[in-house]
């Protein structure tokens, strides 16, 4: 009676509770008893509760008695602690629980688990297979050793934040287990031949995706790329750092493979980055690159421009576009010449000069008719549209979305058909049939949260709001204007938040809030002193409506006051606004 009361406070204790809870995924039914609650107890005190530790013992009940871990657990510590005071007790017991989990291991068992160490993040079964074969391990036996290490807690399966048909189980080291494989795989002289093997795993894999998330199936694609990132970066990071020049090619090449992914996906800061330390490394004397190099170069160059460009910094997007136009020409690459051409353009448009880009932009429309690339072509054909557009030619206009909208169709690109009507719907408020524009822009916005567009639904949101003003519908105006807002602000997007807030100057006005929408001019104002986009001059003409009208209504003090408050606030306080 009197034991029953002991095992029953023992219960109570979180580190047994802990213990008792992994030991019962091994050993289903397993619990404190007569004859093994001292065991438990001992198990526990060596371990010092340390969960990680707690949960490598009990995965051993699969081939030891819980009395047998207890005695090799207290023998293994004894030969540890003996030494190393420097280290802390706590660090000492978990480093020795790890080593008697390691020593259990069979020798190909070890060699996985070395290898998966130079996995950052997670990792699937496929790229584990393709990573750690080699010597003893085949590839058809990777399968079963992961599996072993799974069940002996060495390796955690993630948990799915959504169920997913096909969709492999992801599966990670925990860190201390990971630095602990790395440390043996060094000690063996391996660290290079696995990293070697990671970067031909995940450039392959970059490769293959530069493609795909064009077409159908891209956005498990760019799913795909967000869970591999981790792994993508220590690749580029060990391709970009090592001596050997086809290395550094490798990472030139992977770079330009993921900037489409790192522009819509708004990671254009990170990717900037990457491509201009990728262009860094493998740079040549002018006129000496060697023809492949040039080409990848060449390549990387454009994908440079498009992070840019979107980032707004023109100066380094045109310098970088005629550079890849001078490779293009030197290689006699007519497609390349026609894609650099038209980076040029957009870039000259988004600086105004108009007439110079729409000369580019027809080049690059010109050149890649008939090259087979229909994808580059689209595209040059919706920003010729767009060029047409901005200039009030909107029938002109929309004929060339539409001809893109087809080819974009075709390939399945819901990106690129997701801006085209988000463009589409802007001819339709110009028309002033703001019910289809509605339509056209929410059908935008949902193609944009399905790719994970962060950028064309920081627009589409803002669209919607302002269109929401010419419906009178000033609840949903302002909903959708404060989220663009945050969401321009989250990309760094200073265009966008200009706009937004000439927008929520246009919603206060048409509440006869004047000035609060004179005090919003007076923000923007601030914010453009340090912005010269082309995007601007279109809102232009509406700020002066708006101030022109204000003014009617405030008297010249009133009016002043509110202008000059309004270039001291900050967007924080406009976001943090509620709508009344």
């Amino acid at each position: 009676m009197e034991e029953a009361k002991v095992i029953n406070s023992l219960s109570q204790y979180e580190a047994i509770q802990f213990f008792l809870e992994k030991a019962n995924l091994v050993q289903p039914g397993f619990a404190l008893d007569s004859q093994n609650w001292s065991a438990v107890v001992g198990i526990c005190q060596y371990l010092d509760g340390i969960p990680l530790a707690l949960e490598l013992a009990a995965a051993r009940l699969k081939l030891l008695s819980v009395e047998e871990i207890a005695i090799r657990l207290h023998q293994s510590f004894h030969l540890l602690t003996g030494g190393g005071r420097a280290v802390l007790p706590r660090q000492q017991t978990l480093r020795a629980s790890i080593d008697w989990s390691y020593d259990l291991l069979t020798e190909p068992e070890k060699l996985v688990l070395n290898r998966l160490s130079v996995f950052a993040g997670s990792w699937t079964l496929g790229a584990a297979e393709t990573v750690c074969p080699e010597g003893e391990v085949k590839e058809a036996e990777v399968l079963e050793l992961v599996t072993n290490l799974v069940d002996k807690s060495l390796i955690v399966v993630e948990e799915e934040t959504e169920k997913k048909l096909a969709s492999p189980k992801r599966l990670r080291l925990l860190e201390v287990i990971r630095q602990y494989a790395r440390e043996r795989l060094e000690t063996r002289g391996m660290v290079r031949q696995g990293r070697e093997r990671h970067l031909q795993y995940f450039s392959n894999l970059a490769s293959i995706a530069a493609s795909a998330i064009k077409k159908t199936g891209q956005v498990e694609w760019f799913k795909q790329l967000e869970a591999e990132h981790d792994n993508l970066r220590a690749a580029l990071e060990w391709s970009l750092s090592a001596d050997e020049a086809d290395l550094k090619q490798t990472g030139l090449s992977m770079a330009y493979n993921l900037h489409w992914f790192w522009y819509v996906r708004g990671y254009e800061s990170e990717g900037r980055q990457w491509l201009e330390r990728a262009l860094a490394v493998n740079v040549f004397p002018a006129g000496t690159y060697p023809p492949e190099l040039a080409r990848q170069r060449a390549m990387a160059l454009v994908g440079a421009v498009l992070l840019s460009w979107g980032q707004h910094d023109y100066a380094r997007a045109l310098q970088t576009a005629y550079e890849s136009l001078e490779l293009y020409r030197q290689l006699n690459d007519k497609k390349g010449l026609a894609i650099a051409q038209g980076c040029v353009g957009i870039v000259l448009f988004s600086k105004g000069e108009i007439e110079q880009a729409t000369e580019l932009l027809n080049a690059a429309v010109a050149g890649l008719r008939g090259s087979g690339d229909d994808w580059y072509l689209a595209h040059f054909i919706y920003l010729k549209a767009t060029s047409l557009l901005r200039q009030g030619e909107n029938s002109a206009a929309q004929k060339y979305y539409e001809e893109s909208l087809a080819i974009f169709r075709e390939w399945g690109d819901q990106r690129w058909q997701g801006w085209i009507l988000y463009s589409l719907a802007h001819i339709q408020i110009s028309q002033r049939a703001y019910s289809e524009a509605m339509r056209l822009l929410e059908e935008s916005r949902g193609l944009f949260l399905q790719v994970g567009d962060k950028r064309g639904l920081a627009w589409a949101l803002q669209s919607l709001g302002s269109t929401a003003i010419y419906l009178n519908d000033y609840q949903k105006a302002f909903s959708d204007l404060q989220e663009s807002l945050v969401r321009h602000r989250q990309q760094g997007s200073k265009a966008g938040l200009i706009c937004g807030i000439e927008w929520r100057a246009a919603l206060a006005l048409a509440q006869n809030q004047f000035e609060q929408a004179v005090g919003l001019c007076g923000l923007a104002q601030t914010l453009r002193t340090s912005f010269t986009g082309r995007i601007l001059q279109a809102i232009r003409a509406n700020e002066k409506a708006i101030l022109a009208q204000a003014r009617s209504q405030l008297s010249p003090t009133s009016f002043e006051v509110a202008l000059e408050q309004g270039a001291a606030m900050t967007i924080e306080q406009i976001i943090n606004q509620d709508f009344v």
